[in-house]
C-alpha cells in the first residue's frame, strides 16, 4: 500500500507542490524578518526620495517635517500616532466613554481604527465633508493625494487645533442631550461650545491649489490678482520676481450672519465685543476732539524668521509698521492732521491661554499688524473692521487667516515683502526681455500697490469724512 501511494503520480504531484508551497511561505517570512530589520534604512531612504517629490516651496514652511511624517505614514501604511486624524481622538469624549466625531469621518473607518478609534464612537452632521466640497472626485486618503495634500494636514493638526485656544469643540449641543468633558491637548475643560457651522466659511471655502499644477495656483491666489493674462507667457524667474513683491487684499464676498451676529454663543459667552470699531473710533474723537489711532505690532514668531516666506527681508515687519503713520498723515488733509495721535503698541505672544490679557488688548486696537502665526486665530478678539496686514504669509497656507479675517468683518490686507518699486524693476528688467509685457507688469504692480496703500488707511485712518458720518449718525 505504502508503495502504490507514492507509484501514483497524481499523488507526488500534490506532495511536491506542497512542498513547494511550504517553501515560498518560508521564503516570505524570511524577507519580511529582512525589511524589518533593514527597516530604518529603508526609512531614511524614503524619506530622501519622499522630498524629492514635493514643492520646493513645501520645505520653507514651519511644519514641512511632520507633513513629510505624515505623508509617509499615509504611503507606507507604518504608525499612525503622529497622523493628524489621530488627533481627532481627542475632540471630545462624554461621561460614557464615547467619542463625539465629525460625521464625515464615518467614510474612514480604516483609518480611525489606525487611530484606535473603533468602538464608542457618536457622529453628528453638523460639519461639510471638506474632500468633497469642491470636487467630488477626490476619494483617496485623508492628506495623501492631491488637493489635499498641501493644505489639509496644517488645517488639521494646527488650525482646527488652535484656531479656538484649544477649548472649543465642534459638537452642537442641539443635537445631543448628554453630558460630556472636551479635553484639549493640555488636559484643560472646554470654556464653551461653538458650532462648526460657524466655522465653515473659515477653514473650508477657498480654493486649494492643485498638485499637478501647484505653482500656478499658487501664483493665481497669492500675487497680483491684477496682472494682465500676458504675464503667465513670461520667464518663471519674472514671475519669482513677483514672489518676493506681493500685495493682496480680501476679495469681496458674503459674511455669513451667523458669523457676526451679536447673538452668537461664542462672542456672548466669551465677552468677546462685536461693536463696530469705525463707529466708536468715531464717537471717540467726536468726545475728545482728537483721533486716537493704536496700531498693534503682533510678531508671533520670534526665532522662527528663518522659516518665513520671503524671509531675507529682516527689517519687513518693523518696516511696514513704520509705514502706517506715515500713510496716515500723507492721505489725510491739514485741517485733520493736528488730530491724529498714532500709538505704537508691542503685543508680542506666543501663550494662546493667556486670553483675558489678549482679549483687553486687542479689543482695543484699530490696526493690528502681525506676522502668519497659528496665533493669528486672535483675530476672533478683534472688533468688526479693524484694519489687519498680515506680514510674510506661508506660500501654502496664505488664503486661511484671509478667510477668517472675512468671516469677522475685518479689514485685510497681506504683504509679502517691502513693496520697493525699485528692488522689483531691477528684478524684472533682469530677467524680461519682451518689453510689451514688462510695461504690463510694471503698470499693474504700481496699480496694486496704489490699492494697497490706500487701502490700509481708507476705512482706519482717512478721517475727511468725519463731519459726513457724523450728520449720519445723527440722522439715525
Amino acid at each position: 500500500m505504502y508503495r502504490m501511494i507514492h507509484s501514483d503520480p497524481k499523488h507526488f504531484r500534490l506532495s511536491t507542490k506542497n512542498t513547494k508551497k511550504v517553501y515560498f511561505l518560508i521564503g516570505v517570512r524570511i524577507i519580511c524578518i529582512l525589511y524589518l530589520s533593514l527597516y530604518p534604512f529603508l526609512d531614511i531612504n524614503t524619506l530622501k526620495g519622499t522630498k524629492k517629490k514635493v514643492d520646493p516651496s513645501y520645505w520653507n514652511v514651519y511644519h514641512s517635517v511632520e507633513q513629510l511624517a505624515s505623508k509617509l505614514e499615509v504611503w507606507e501604511h507604518k504608525n499612525l500616532k503622529n497622523f493628524p486624524i489621530c488627533r481627532l481622538e481627542r475632540v471630545c469624549k462624554t461621561d460614557k466613554g464615547q467619542w463625539i466625531l465629525p460625521k464625515w469621518l464615518n467614510n474612514y473607518h480604516f483609518w480611525l481604527e489606525k487611530c484606535g478609534l473603533n468602538q464608542s464612537l457618536v457622529w453628528y452632521a453638523d460639519i461639510q465633508d471638506p474632500i468633497h466640497l469642491h470636487n467630488s472626485s477626490f476619494q483617496g486618503d485623508l492628506i495623501g493625494t492631491q488637493v489635499l495634500r498641501w493644505q489639509l494636514p496644517h488645517l488639521i493638526a494646527d488650525t482646527i487645533w488652535i484656531l479656538l485656544w484649544r477649548h472649543f469643540i465642534y459638537y452642537s449641543e442641539n443635537t445631543k442631550s448628554w453630558s460630556f468633558t472636551c479635553v484639549s491637548s493640555a488636559s484643560r475643560p472646554c470654556i464653551t461650545t461653538l458650532f462648526w457651522s460657524a466655522l465653515e466659511p473659515v477653514l473650508l471655502n477657498y480654493q486649494r491649489p492643485k498638485e499637478e499644477d501647484w505653482t500656478s495656483q499658487y501664483l493665481q491666489q497669492v500675487l497680483l490678482s491684477t496682472i494682465p493674462t500676458q504675464w503667465k507667457t513670461i520667464s518663471p524667474e519674472s514671475q519669482g520676481c513677483f514672489r518676493s513683491v506681493t500685495f493682496s487684499r480680501l476679495r469681496p464676498a458674503h459674511i455669513p450672519k451667523h458669523v457676526l451676529s451679536q447673538e452668537d454663543i461664542f462672542f456672548l459667552e466669551n465677552g468677546i465685543l462685536r461693536e463696530d470699531r469705525l463707529k466708536s473710533s468715531f464717537q471717540n474723537a467726536k468726545d475728545t476732539g482728537k483721533c486716537m489711532i493704536t496700531i498693534a505690532l503682533k510678531n508671533n514668531s520670534v526665532g522662527y524668521s528663518s522659516n518665513r516666506l520671503n524671509s531675507f527681508h529682516e527689517n519687513l515687519f518693523e518696516q511696514v509698521a513704520n509705514l502706517i503713520p506715515r500713510l496716515a498723515l500723507e492721505s489725510t488733509t491739514e485741517t485733520y492732521r493736528q488730530d491724529i495721535n498714532i500709538r505704537l503698541v508691542d503685543f508680542h505672544t506666543n501663550d494662546l491661554d493667556d486670553w483675558i490679557s489678549a482679549k483687553e488688548k486687542l479689543q482695543a486696537v484699530d490696526v493690528v499688524v502681525t506676522d502668519h502665526s497659528i496665533a493669528n486665530s486672535q483675530f476672533l478678539l478683534l472688533r468688526p473692521n479693524t484694519t489687519v496686514i498680515e506680514v510674510l504669509p506661508f506660500s501654502y497656507s496664505a488664503v486661511m487667516f484671509k478667510e477668517l479675517a472675512l468671516s469677522l468683518g475685518l479689514d485685510y490686507h497681506s504683504v509679502s515683502s517691502n513693496p520697493d518699486e525699485e528692488t522689483f524693476l531691477d528684478c524684472l528688467f533682469r530677467y524680461e526681455q519682451d518689453q510689451h509685457s514688462l510695461s504690463q507688469l510694471v503698470q499693474a504692480y504700481r496699480q496694486e500697490a496704489e490699492n494697497w496703500h490706500r487701502g490700509i488707511y481708507q476705512q482706519t485712518l482717512h478721517l475727511d469724512d468725519l463731519e459726513t458720518t457724523d450728520k449720519q449718525m445723527h440722522r439715525k
